[in-house]
């Protein structure tokens, strides 16, 4: 009887089980909601055993820290303090984008256009670095060959270093032209007096130039026969300018070996332009291509903001 009792017992306990498992099983769970048909993919949960930090419980791994201090001075990464600065820096940028989130704005159609835009570009430069990893080497008869065949290129024109002052009237510059031919420095005329506030502080320095690169400009400081001496009034656009040679640089042609490293560089990188474009013809080829031209023409696009 008492065996009878026992088996009775177990047969109650495993039904109790059984119903127990039949509550929480698979069958019963509620179905986890399907992701969305969007390109926008979101990024799987870092290990947070790997964490420096937890906010809401979302976590900063130390290969993400790295990744983000990567860009501060070193005197920032070598204390506690700056890492602290840091970690608190990222902390906002989870902070905003958890309320960005809550408020929606991640399913904002412009939003999700401009990460598709960024995914798409992101990916081509990874194909283009894959690309890239091939050989591109240039060797030195290479190079000589290119440097002899084009000449032009290693031209060097004649240029003058200058320093000006930029004034509202062409008084105001002949008066102080007076000045400087008695003894006033230029410098600290044109700290005093210039109205150009990008070259003021450096006392007018217009570094060294060609006759291209400022027309406005050339011939007076070209007239100049030697260093410290002073032309103007020029009148620009801009107002009236006093001008001073400093010093004067004399056409030349480079040698090989002063171009050398940067024409390797050039040459190995138009290899690399040519793989590259080589690529997309290919890419071109194989592809299945249609342009609406018509409806392209008759877009209505934004122009100049308007």
């Amino acid at each position: 009887m008492l065996r009878v009792r026992t088996w009775i017992l177990v047969v109650l306990l495993v039904g109790c089980v059984g119903c127990t498992g039949k509550k929480t099983g698979g069958e019963d769970r509620p179905k986890e909601p399907s992701a969305p048909a969007d390109r926008v993919e979101t990024p799987p949960a870092p290990d947070r055993g790997d964490a420096l930090a937890t906010i809401n419980g979302i976590p900063i791994t130390r290969e993400e820290f790295l990744l983000y201090i990567a860009p501060y001075p070193d005197r920032m990464k070598a204390n506690l303090q700056g890492r602290e600065y840091v970690i608190n820096a990222l902390t906002d940028q989870i902070l905003l984008e958890g309320e960005s989130r809550r408020l929606g704005l991640d399913r904002d159609p412009d939003y999700r256009r401009k990460v598709n835009s960024y995914r798409r570009n992101l990916l081509n430069n990874k194909l283009f670095e894959m690309v890239n990893q091939g050989e591109f080497s240039v060797t030195l008869e290479e190079a000589r060959a290119y440097f002899k065949s084009h000449p032009d290129e290693f031209d060097r024109p004649e240029k003058v270093h200058a320093r000006h002052i930029l004034l509202a009237t062409e008084k105001e510059a002949q008066d102080l032209h007076k000045k400087i031919k008695k003894g006033a420095n230029f410098e600290q005329m044109a700290k005093q007096h210039s109205t150009d506030l990008s070259t003021r502080d450096r006392g007018g320095d217009l570094g060294p130039f060609s006759r291209d690169q400022r027309p406005q400009l050339a011939a007076a400081a070209f007239s100049i026969s030697k260093p410290g001496g002073v032309a103007g009034p020029v009148k620009t656009r801009r107002g009236f300018h006093l001008l001073q040679m400093v010093r004067r640089f004399p056409a030349k042609r480079e040698t090989f070996e002063q171009v050398r490293d940067s024409l390797l560089s050039r040459l190995r990188a138009r290899k690399r332009q040519e793989t590259k474009k080589d690529l997309l013809i290919k890419l071109r080829e194989q592809a299945q291509i249609q342009i609406d031209r018509q409806s392209l023409e008759s877009l209505q696009v934004t122009i100049g903001g308007k």
